[in-house]
């Protein structure tokens, strides 16, 4: 019998749905997990699926399981949850916010040292419809209330990627790089590219600041998809071509892996970065926006009826 059955209706249960693809975080972050003082939780684990099945499987878990849990949390395997309370601060948001269905909490990224979005949980009403992407595979659910986006407290509530293994690494900067180039889309997202390769320039500024391997492998990762020496699957961990070139850059010392890069890859790194600095004004819009909104609906608290399939910021799959 599940947790779910045995306590009393008025306490929120909470399922939190894990997505591991062999991550070294993985039992870091089953041990954040554990540490958490709220205690009425489950939690399934979904493991080594493709990128898109993953998440068409958890999606469709939620809403199969939607009658059984009132809150649900996705959090990855290579996210460790950043203090105790964490779980405990999200049911405090949801129970404060009861007209919200989606919260979108943001993390720091370890690999650039920012805070990006993040970790997700909804209430059993999301719904998600099938569609063919397979690179932005955080679609956003239909809801009958409203999604926010938490940058504030009690956000970032994970460390993202703080110890990863070199291959993790690879695949983390070739996935990145792929959602900046999109290469063979016919309609790119602009501002979800100047994010990405302002991630990728603030883990290349690390990277020459630190000159650790795990940074330079990342780096690696995302010049094998600029340079075409992956193709547009890699952003699966079985891809053979990922596989193959990971071989390749393994057999580099750092001091050569650096040179490289140096020679190769700055100047696009610091290229691309411009396109970030050309949208800046329309991202801190848009984050004011995700600011503004939580701030409101604290104050502005509306019946649930009233907000059909709304939303109070357009949400970027960062």
């Amino acid at each position: 019998m599940s947790t779910a059955q045995k306590i009393d209706k008025k306490t929120k249960m909470v399922l939190v749905l894990m997505l591991n693809s062999g991550e070294n975080e993985y039992q870091s972050s089953l041990k954040s997990l554990d540490r958490q003082t709220y205690k009425h939780i489950d939690r399934v684990v979904f493991s080594d699926l493709s990128n898109k099945e993953a998440h068409d499987t958890l999606y469709s878990y939620i809403m199969d399981n939607s009658h059984k849990y009132d809150l649900f949390v996705k959090l990855d395997a290579d996210m460790v949850l950043i203090n105790n309370m964490v779980l405990e601060n999200i049911v405090q948001f949801f129970e404060s916010n009861p007209n919200v269905d989606q919260a979108n909490f943001s993390v720091h990224d370890v690999m650039s040292d920012w805070n990006i979005m993040g970790l997700l949980a909804f209430t059993g009403r999301a719904r998600w419809e099938i569609n063919d992407e397979k690179l932005f595979v955080d679609h956003t659910p239909k809801i009958p209330g409203k999604r926010l986006l938490i940058w504030g407290k009690p956000s970032p509530v994970a460390l993202h990627c703080p110890d990863p293994h070199l291959f993790e690494a690879f695949h983390y900067g070739a996935h990145r790089a792929l959602k900046a180039i999109q290469k063979g889309r016919q309609s790119k997202k602009w501002i979800q590219s100047a994010i990405q390769w302002h991630l990728l320039a603030r883990v290349w500024r690390n990277y020459v600041k630190f000159k650790d391997k795990k940074r330079g492998m990342m780096m690696a990762g995302a010049f094998s998809v600029w340079s075409g020496e992956v193709d547009l699957e890699a952003n699966e961990y079985s891809n053979k071509s990922l596989k193959d070139v990971f071989r390749k850059y393994t057999r580099l010392k750092n001091n050569q892996m650096h040179a490289l890069f140096k020679r190769k890859w700055e100047k696009v790194i610091r290229f691309n970065d411009f396109l970030y600095i050309l949208l800046w004004p329309k991202i801190v819009e848009y984050k004011i926006r995700c600011r503004i909104s939580v701030i409101m609906n604290n104050f502005c608290q509306v019946p649930l009826s009233l907000h059909t399939l709304s939303t109070s910021v357009k949400l970027l799959d960062l």
